[in-house]
């Protein structure tokens, strides 16, 4: 897996997540979760990499899945509810100013 980086969350020496074109399409942003080998290095079989907003099953889907299969704890929920009321706000405002 290539994912052409746009920005990277590192979690620990051994896992991160990734952002950026997908590895088979570069109009395909994708998210990557990215897991190194003992030595440090990429580690391509214990890594997976999503599409996002492709029209494809992506990351928005696979989340809905698990709610509706009641898949993810309560404190999970309550942090992606949090962080989806984040990115709500934070698109109003970019719109509002985005028309003014």
């Amino acid at each position: 897996m290539n994912v052409r980086h746009s920005e990277t969350i590192i979690i620990n020496s051994e896992h991160s997540i990734e952002f950026g074109q997908a590895s088979w399409d570069n109009g395909v942003e994708s998210i990557r979760r990215r897991k190194n080998n003992v030595g440090g290095t990429y580690d391509p079989i214990s890594s997976s990499e999503i599409p996002i907003n492709s029209g494809f099953i992506d990351i928005g889907e696979l989340l809905l899945a698990c709610l509706n299969r009641d898949k993810i704890s309560i404190k999970g929920m309550l942090k992606i509810s949090f962080a989806i009321l984040k990115s709500v706000i934070r698109k109003i405002v970019k719109q509002k100013f985005k028309h003014q």
